[in-house]
């Protein structure tokens, strides 16, 4: 499938940009966010591997502006996904698995992006449901 092919290129030009240079990050994420308005439900999990991938210290200046491309891939990949009316649990569960592997100073800008992507009516219950499922899983554990 030729859209996965191309979501999966963007991915590693945005894990590993060419050169190492911040522009083509910003750049790829650019482009899965544009392709998460068409197909959510495929690049959502990409957008995903990115955030949870990416490696950036936290305040660093050279990485702000990928930070936010990164943030704006999210949302789109978010509401392309309630926008093509497809149900929240899958989407609650696949920020869940990835929500651990998130850098510590990077989970709180996941959620928000994600409330912000989703329906009002949804946004802020789903992420508190997110919560306390992790927060239930981790005292099992």
């Amino acid at each position: 499938e030729i859209e996965a092919v191309e979501a999966e290129a963007m991915v590693r030009a945005a894990l590993k940009p060419p050169g190492g240079e911040a522009a083509a990050r910003e750049a790829a994420l650019g482009v899965l966010a544009k392709m998460a308005l068409v197909s959510p439900s495929g690049v959502l999990t990409h957008v995903l591997t990115v955030c949870g991938s990416l490696v950036m210290a936290p305040g660093e200046a050279s990485t702000a502006q990928s930070e936010r491309a990164l943030n704006k891939a999210i949302q789109a990949a978010v509401s392309g996904w309630h926008q093509a009316g497809l149900p929240s649990a899958p989407l609650l569960a696949r920020v869940a698995e990835v929500a651990t592997s998130v850098a510590p100073h990077r989970r709180a800008p996941l959620l928000v992006c994600l409330v912000r992507g989703m329906p009002q009516s949804e946004g802020l219950k789903g992420v508190l449901a997110l919560l306390l499922k992790q927060a239930a899983k981790d005292k099992e554990e």
